[in-house]
């Protein structure tokens, strides 16, 4: 057996992209999600100034029907750990809560507890991707209040890139200064260059290398009338593609986890396009079409609970409102394939 790299638990690649580049050397092949901008999947950060940190057990105490969702005889109950024991868990949604913050005279030390010990980014890399849809970040402080030449300490600094990571909702270019990313097509390929030039000329909105790391994409196709959502994985492949069985055969395994993350797919083979590229480009006009006449249905599945944070800058040891427990809905994404 030998490591392959693959990363297809987390169903938004900001949910790993972190600790792609922080951690692993940008080795893992990740996977991207169809949705760009959305609230139910992927990393964010709640800023609070008056931080609170016992709510969920003041509900608790205050409502014992909430046990259940909190007990071992569910599937996948509610936890609250702390940084060295989380590792190991995974759960659809997880909420993380920095404890700590400025002092009473508004000043910040750079004493981060376990994160300033040997090992300490290592833990930090483990809290950060149990996730499978969603992180929320909840912090009274922000990257912009860290001094870090009062620190070497690795799990300090990792934790200002992150927190800079999520209140950024998973921008990569802040990641930049470690690996270089990029969107732009490979203008040394022939067969893509030109797909993406008939793409242009037909008004179609479609964005090159989709994907942080590993599996990118090699045409994303925006719905016209929403940018954040792709309704189409365009894949060129070559003549190399064709002799290769591994390559047939890994590309299979590397659609079908796509498919599962919402992707539809339309491939075009290089001999095809290059013997009649009018026609090819008709029948991918054609598949975009029926893409965005026939969007994906998802269907539900059984609905699951998570917190719910309502008013949370004004919630406060004298307001106990802010946060509630409602359910929310699980997908299945089920998808046509287009040939």
């Amino acid at each position: 057996m030998y490591f392959t790299g693959w990363i297809h638990r987390s169903r938004h690649e900001s949910l790993i992209h972190f600790s792609n580049i922080s951690f692993y050397n940008n080795n893992l092949n990740t996977f991207p999600s169809p949705i760009r901008n959305t609230d139910e999947l992927g990393l964010s950060l709640i800023h609070i100034k008056d931080s609170f940190y016992d709510e969920i057990e003041l509900l608790r105490r205050n409502d014992s029907s909430l046990e259940r969702f909190f007990s071992g005889d569910m599937e996948e109950s509610f936890f609250v750990k702390n940084l060295e024991t989380i590792q190991g868990d995974e759960r659809d949604i997880i909420f993380v809560s920095v404890g700590y913050g400025k002092d009473a005279s508004g000043k910040m030390t750079m004493n981060f507890g376990p994160l300033n010990k040997t090992g300490g980014a290592r833990s930090l890399n483990g809290l950060v991707t149990r996730s499978r849809e969603k992180v929320v970040v909840f912090s009274s402080i922000t990257g912009d209040n860290f001094d870090l030449s009062k620190t070497q300490a690795l799990g300090v600094h990792k934790l200002k890139q992150y927190l800079d990571f999520a209140q950024s909702h998973g921008d990569d270019s802040l990641l930049n200064q470690f690996t270089e990313f990029s969107n732009e097509l490979d203008e040394s390929n022939v067969f893509e260059r030109s797909v993406f030039q008939q793409l242009k000329e037909n008004g179609i909105h479609a964005i090159p290398q989709v994907g942080y790391a590993g599996y990118k994409i090699d045409f994303g196709i925006l719905h016209p009338e929403n940018k954040s959502k792709f309704i189409l994985a365009v894949e060129c492949d070559g003549a190399n593609y064709h002799s290769s069985a591994t390559a047939r055969d890994r590309d299979g395994l590397r659609q079908q986890v796509l498919e599962n993350l919402g992707w539809r797919f339309y491939r075009i083979w290089s001999t095809d396009w290059f013997l009649n590229p009018s026609r090819e480009m008709t029948r991918l006009l054609e598949a975009i079409e029926e893409a965005k006449s026939n969007p994906l249905k998802l269907k539900k599945k059984p609905k699951k609970h998570e917190l719910k944070v309502k008013n949370v800058k004004s919630a406060n040891h004298k307001n106990k409102r802010g946060i509630e427990i409602v359910p929310y809905k699980k997908y299945k994404v089920s998808y046509m394939r287009i040939s």
